[in-house]
């Protein structure tokens, strides 16, 4: 099998040679007492082996020294889904990984930077709290909070989320604060700690999916928040029903500002094709 990737591990070899201590084979040796250094040799050494690939069986016979087969393995993209009903709390579709055989890891409940899927949350403080509307002008240039400097364009809040500008970002999490943001997206029912740092005010930290798609139910959901089930009822053979499992709602943002962002985030794929403006649909 031809691996494409050599030069993207050129100078960080070292990755690589670390994740030996975490494979069957360095562990079965270390056991049998074998010096590291003979054990590291032998993963340099082409054998046959079955490899994930992208077909039927999810497999494929090849032969490749360990070593290469690590770098192609850690080169393969790792993601996850899930999805739910936003009015009754139901989880549709759980994804944990792209395949369980040979990526045994639940990526759904982990914590991961979230990235500018955070923005979001701090748009709606700054539309709901600060007297933002979409035609509001967010200032460029550059913007220096807690040392660190951000630069760039700035333009409308319609403008700057569909675009995801940090710089923008960088003004409104600067206006409405960090102590507020974080007591914000508690309240929307992320519980895992937020650093009270403006950088996650650019998706700096780190939350599992599940929290953030709980999180998000506000924009469809007429301002309510709705926390996720994972079964509706629990029943014997007898249809005799022994539990019902309702989701619970709470009211975290008015409706008038829930339509207006789920308005806004449409604007990432909804824009004018001369000059590329985000359209805002006022009503």
């Amino acid at each position: 099998m031809k691996n494409n990737g050599a030069r993207i591990w050129k100078g960080h070899e070292k990755i690589v040679e670390d994740a030996f201590k975490f494979t069957d084979r360095w562990k079965s040796m270390k056991e049998d007492k074998i010096p590291e250094e003979d054990i590291k040799k032998t993963f340099y050494i082409p054998v046959k082996m079955k490899v994930f690939a992208w077909n039927a069986k999810r497999e494929k016979d090849t032969v490749m020294t360990p070593f290469d087969s690590i770098k192609y393995h850690k080169q393969i993209l790792q993601t996850n889904f899930a999805a739910m009903d936003p009015r009754s709390g139901e989880v549709k579709c759980w994804v944990g990984g792209i395949d369980f055989k040979w990526f045994k890891f639940e990526h759904v409940t982990q914590m991961r930077q979230v990235g500018s899927t955070f923005k979001p949350f701090i748009y709606t403080l700054a539309i709901d709290e600060a007297g933002y509307t979409p035609e509001t002008v967010i200032p460029g240039g550059a913007l220096t909070l807690g040392g660190k400097t951000i630069s760039g364009k700035g333009g409308t809040v319609a403008n700057c989320l569909a675009w995801s500008k940090n710089i923008a970002a960088w003004r409104l999490i600067g206006q409405v604060g960090v102590k507020r943001t974080i007591e914000f997206v508690q309240s929307c029912g992320i519980k895992t700690k937020i650093p009270p740092y403006y950088s996650i005010g650019l998706g700096a930290a780190e939350i599992p999916l599940m929290e953030m798609l709980q999180g998000f139910t506000m924009f469809p959901n007429k301002g309510l928040n709705t926390e996720p089930i994972y079964m509706n009822r629990i029943e014997d053979k007898a249809v005799t029903c022994w539990k019902e499992f309702i989701s619970t709602s709470k009211q975290v943002i008015a409706e008038t500002d829930a339509y207006t962002m789920a308005k806004l985030m449409q604007g990432v794929i909804q824009f004018e094709r001369q000059g590329c403006q985000p359209v805002y649909y006022s009503g």
